[in-house]
């Protein structure tokens, strides 16, 4: 019996998990998932069996480190608050919570996972597996588009859709901020992806990919993933248009230069979302035009960016209650509190409002902790390849100072955020310039 308890089983089972749920994240843009979600359940089950039986076994010297200590007590006081939350209300709030703690439980997974995968490398199968699902998912990105333009709508069930909604955004069997946010994410990666491959045809595919996931992401119509997009894609041209030139000019032309390059590509990913819907204009679609969003990207009547005030002042209201202080409302108890929204479209108020106040501080310090680690990534660090994935770290939240999908929802924005911070966090300054997807 002692075994099947081995670390190499540990891990592996861990990674099963991990795929498991990120791909139930990206499968529910297609259809329903509440079949898959049971089974998820039942899978982190067993892996928090496998790994108690793990530890009794060989006793395992394994060094937390401050930064899984703050996901960790998060993650308690996710198990506080259900259980105060089900004494007040006598209902039984740990299996009405229960998905949004298996999120819970995937983000600290797969941080873990991030921190082994930083000290031990990329396999040749993670590698493999890593382009498959970046070129498969924008092969489905190419499909979406074609339906687009052959003026059609996938009905996949009776309450779900993939097209474009009332001929006003595209929506990928979710609203409009979640489509640009998924899509977001995939054309960071996409774009990171032409630097971290060496076959030339692969970095080819990948220009292409990214430039389908920002056709996605314009006709969301979503600005909030614009704001994020341009933060994140700004920051990257920058600091490889700063790498290049660092190589033949001086340090102060080639800050210069790196700077003027971020700030063009801004504002050319702003400008060139026109374009884009006039190619899915009225005349091609059927729709007499498509209800642009004409505002610009940094609205200064909206300093929000998103028309979320209303919302964050009743959050604030619920975070500084007097249960929130002590645990928290629990993600239903706050779709239940706000009534009219699922959640509070802020990261940071959902943490506090969901967990509690000690859980805020936690994820703040957690935070803090990333950050100054991507700091020295960026000041002290020789590593062009974790120089960007600090950028995708804050691109990815951006994405949520007006959403709330790190940590709960089942969001695939979450877990490329924990495995980064993770990944970062336990990387050496000065080791070797590959992110384990650089030669294939």
């Amino acid at each position: 019996m002692k075994k099947l308890f081995t670390s190499s089983n540990l891990i592996g089972l861990c990674w099963t998990a991990a795929v498991f749920h990120v791909l139930i994240s990206l499968i529910k843009y297609i259809t329903e998932t509440l079949y898959l979600d049971y089974i998820d359940l039942i899978i982190f089950s067993i892996v928090i069996v496998f790994a108690a039986a793990h530890y009794l076994y060989y006793k395992p010297k394994f060094k937390l480190g401050a930064d899984l200590v703050m996901l960790l007590i998060m993650l308690a006081y996710f198990a506080i608050s259900c259980v105060c939350m089900g004494f007040s209300s006598g209902r039984d709030y740990i299996t009405e919570n229960s998905t949004y703690m298996s999120d819970l439980e995937a983000a600290v997974l797969i941080f873990i996972l991030g921190r082994y995968t930083a000290r031990r490398g990329f396999t040749d199968l993670h590698k493999r597996s890593f382009h498959a699902l970046l070129l498969l998912w924008s092969a489905f990105m190419v499909f979406v588009l074609g339906v687009i333009l052959s003026n059609n709508m996938l009905h996949l069930y009776p309450r779900g859709h993939i097209g474009m909604y009332m001929g006003t955004h595209l929506e990928l069997n979710c609203n409009r901020n979640e489509t640009g946010a998924i899509a977001m994410v995939f054309m960071l990666l996409c774009f990171c992806m032409i630097f971290w491959t060496k076959k030339t045809a692969l970095k080819a595919i990948y220009a292409v990919c990214c430039l389908v996931n920002y056709f996605i992401l314009v006709l969301s119509n979503s600005r909030t993933a614009l704001v994020a997009g341009v933060v994140g894609f700004s920051c990257l041209v920058g600091l490889v248009v700063f790498r290049y030139v660092r190589e033949r000019l001086k340090l102060a032309p080639s800050v210069l230069l790196g700077v003027a390059s971020a700030i063009a590509a801004g504002a050319a990913m702003s400008l060139l979302r026109t374009p884009v819907y006039q190619l899915y204009s009225g005349k091609v679609m059927g729709f007499g035009g498509i209800g642009m969003d004409t505002r610009t990207v940094f609205d200064p009547n909206d300093l929000t960016l998103s028309n979320r005030t209303v919302i964050w002042e009743i959050a604030v209201g619920l975070l500084f209650t007097v249960r929130p202080l002590l645990s928290g409302l629990t993600p239903i108890g706050i779709q239940e509190s706000l009534g009219f929204i699922d959640q509070t479209h802020n990261e940071f108020l959902e943490v506090g409002c969901g967990l509690g106040i000690p859980a805020l501080i936690a994820f703040l310090v957690f935070l803090t902790i990333v950050a100054v680690k991507c700091f020295k990534i960026i000041f002290l660090g020789r590593n062009q390849s974790l120089k960007l994935a600090t950028i995708l770290i804050l691109a990815y939240l951006t994405a949520n100072m007006a959403e709330a999908r790190l940590m709960f929802y089942g969001w695939f924005i979450g877990y490329a955020f924990f495995f980064l911070c993770g990944y970062v966090n336990a990387r050496d300054l000065d080791a070797p310039d590959c992110l384990g997807v650089q030669s294939d």
